[in-house]
């Protein structure tokens, strides 16, 4: 189960820029409170209470700004990706294309929020399995945010980071390599060590040393990732849950089949209570557990 978290921050950035959208529009406290309610439920991953705000701030966001408005398309922007993580991406679809659409007739093909949008559409297909279309996405929010943003800028490491992962999944481990490393150089300029974000994308270059065999490497590093996400998110996050996977299957590789199990359990029963077991993560930690259990029993 590969962590694709860092599309989280790129959200939340885009809602920074949310409240300079509407700060000319009157009559919009109530607006702002479901907003920052629905942001608030998100960052605790109680999605599902997230979903109910988000759907009450797009209704309020057509009201009050019309549907061909960048501060409406951060709206819908904001629930397709709740969506994505609730692993609705039959929902999330429709949404981000329609985000994506509106921002292009309001801020152009070249703006830095549009590449975002595009990374996040991207993120979505990275998770259909899509590979091709999700390639091809990522390249170009890329080449906009280099062209727009520079390559030292937050954002452009996250999107950097993406591509990385989507490469650890096809199995292009030497191209993933240098982007994650990359990406963790600039990420750590840009917001430090302590940062979410610097965490996330620490924990991708672990994942990928475990799928190259390179043991030892992995290990240090998801044993620093799982402390420092303890301080950043604590233990009943999603994204704990997800390290804690990660760090297990490592142990599972290493025939240490004792230290991965408590590990596997921890991460089921905090993704079974944040997510519901209908979701896809719930299933893929259920099934690397149940594996687990078949090679204890060898």
């Amino acid at each position: 189960m590969k962590n694709k978290d860092p599309l989280l921050h790129l959200i939340i950035a885009v809602t920074i820029l949310f409240s300079m959208l509407f700060s000319c529009v009157k009559n919009t406290d109530e607006f702002r409170l479901l907003v920052q309610k629905g942001k608030d439920l998100y960052k605790q991953s109680n999605y599902k209470e997230a979903v109910i705000f988000f759907k009450k701030a797009v209704k309020e966001a057509e009201k009050l700004f019309g549907k061909e408005h960048a501060a409406y398309a951060v709206t819908l922007n904001d629930i397709a990706e709740l969506y994505l993580r609730m692993g609705e991406y039959s929902r999330a679809e429709p949404i981000f294309k329609e985000a994506l659409s509106i921002r292009k007739k309001v801020l152009g093909e070249e703006h830095p929020e549009y590449a975002v949008t595009l990374n996040n559409l991207a993120g979505l297909y990275h998770s259909m399995k899509k590979y091709n279309k999700t390639e091809q996405l990522y390249r170009e929010a890329l080449r906009i945010q280099e062209r727009s943003i520079g390559k030292d800028h937050h954002n452009y490491a996250l999107c950097l980071n993406n591509l990385a992962v989507l490469y650890e999944d096809m199995g292009k481990y030497r191209k993933a390599e240098p982007l994650c490393k990359e990406a963790l150089s600039i990420t750590e300029k840009a917001v430090g060590k302590e940062h979410p974000d610097y965490i996330i994308t620490l924990n991708n270059l672990a994942e990928l040393y475990r799928l190259m065999k390179d043991y030892k490497k992995a290990e240090t590093i998801y044993k620093e990732v799982l402390s420092k996400s303890e301080s950043a998110f604590g233990k009943k996050h999603h994204n704990y849950a997800v390290f804690s996977n990660n760090l297990a299957l490592l142990y599972e590789g290493m025939g240490e089949y004792k230290k991965a199990e408590p590990l596997y359990k921890e991460a089921l029963n905090t993704i079974g209570s944040l997510l519901g077991k209908n979701h896809p993560n719930y299933t893929l930690t259920l099934n690397n557990l149940e594996e687990l259990y078949r090679y204890m029993r060898e």
